[in-house]
């Protein structure tokens, strides 16, 4: 699935809405003294999901300016369940794109973001993860070409695991 919901914000601030319309994401712009920063709220009043042994996974991925660089695997459990596709954030600079889902509680989730250039994201792009409500992981800068977050229960880790990016 790939996330082409964001609205072009240019360095200016930019707005997303997750596709199933509970959260949105605002991306407020540069400044001289911040990298910029992204803040989502969520429209409902309780946990979104259904079942009592689930939480909420939101991802809020920031892209930096020059987009086609960049793509992204969400992995739950040893299975992509979003991934943004090689290329498809071409022509979305500065731009803030928010998913999220309901996961068992005792998942492993690994994040994983590419970059061809091999630079990693520039100001202003960034990407947090946050588990039931609490941000976990924040990445930006230089990662070269590939960075992987890992976080749950068991057997969390990203290394060895390592993935062909495609």
């Amino acid at each position: 699935t790939a996330l082409l919901n964001g609205v072009h914000g240019g360095t200016a601030t930019s707005l997303s809405l997750s596709s199933e319309g509970r959260a949105v994401a605002v991306g407020l712009p540069l400044g001289s003294s911040n990298k910029g920063s992204t803040r989502v709220y969520s429209f409902h009043p309780s946990s979104p999901c259904d079942d009592q042994y689930e939480m909420p996974l939101r991802i809020s991925f920031t892209t930096d300016g020059r987009p086609e660089e960049t793509s992204w695997k969400l992995y739950v459990d040893s299975q992509v369940r979003l991934s943004s596709g090689s290329g498809s954030l071409a022509g979305y600079m500065y731009t803030t794109f928010v998913e999220e889902m309901c996961i068992p509680e005792t998942s492993c989730v690994k994040f994983i973001v590419y970059d061809t250039q091999g630079d990693g994201l520039n100001d202003p792009g960034v990407f947090a993860l946050m588990l039931n409500g609490t941000e976990v992981a924040r990445g930006d800068g230089d990662f070269g070409n590939e960075t992987c977050i890992a976080k749950g229960i068991g057997d969390c880790e990203c290394t060895p695991f390592k993935d062909d990016g495609t």
